[in-house]
């Protein structure tokens, strides 16, 4: 973590200096600056960062508009996923459920608020088909034991709905 944090630290500051360097460019071919060498690298330093970190989030994609997606969690869901021992949740084929890569606020049946999961995956499958990875990292001894107690959610198609998730402290 500390070395994600110096590279950044290293990456804005040296984004910083390339404003600094741009905008003494400016200094040396016009003379009608009169505020001073050091306040226009400064605060033209920093206008430029700002330009290039904003260019940086737009194209990253649309900004989050609206309120965080909630999952609804049983009272056995919502206890393991909190502690960290399940990371694969089983779920009705037709429950709304939010896509991958984002951030859902995880919700008791209740209402209780649970804390904030990081999506990794959707996909669907069939009772059937639910291999014994799956089943250990959905918290179950075995395969077999999951199709017991998944069976009312499946519906009559056997289908179910697994989500991966990782325990996440807020939005990145």
């Amino acid at each position: 973590m500390a070395r994600r944090w110096g590279e950044l630290a290293l990456r804005y500051g040296l984004l910083f200096a390339l404003g600094m360097a741009l905008v003494a460019g400016f200094w040396f071919h016009a003379e009608f600056y009169q505020l001073g060498l050091l306040p226009l690298l400064l605060v033209g330093g920093l206008a430029v960062l700002l330009v290039v970190l904003s260019a940086r989030i737009l194209l990253a994609g649309p900004l989050p508009l609206g309120r965080r997606p909630v999952l609804v969690l049983d009272a056995e869901d919502g206890a393991t996923v909190r502690s960290g021992a399940r990371q694969l949740l089983v779920l009705p084929a037709g429950a709304p459920v939010p896509p991958s890569g984002a951030y859902a606020e995880a919700r008791s049946v209740s209402g209780a608020r649970l804390g904030n999961l990081y999506v990794r995956r959707v996909y669907r499958r069939r009772l059937e088909d639910v291999t014994q990875d799956e089943a250990v990292a959905a918290g179950h001894r075995d395969a077999e034991t999951l199709r017991r107690r998944a069976a009312a959610k499946a519906g009559r198609e056997g289908l179910v709905t697994l989500v991966r998730v990782e325990l996440s402290g807020g939005r990145p």
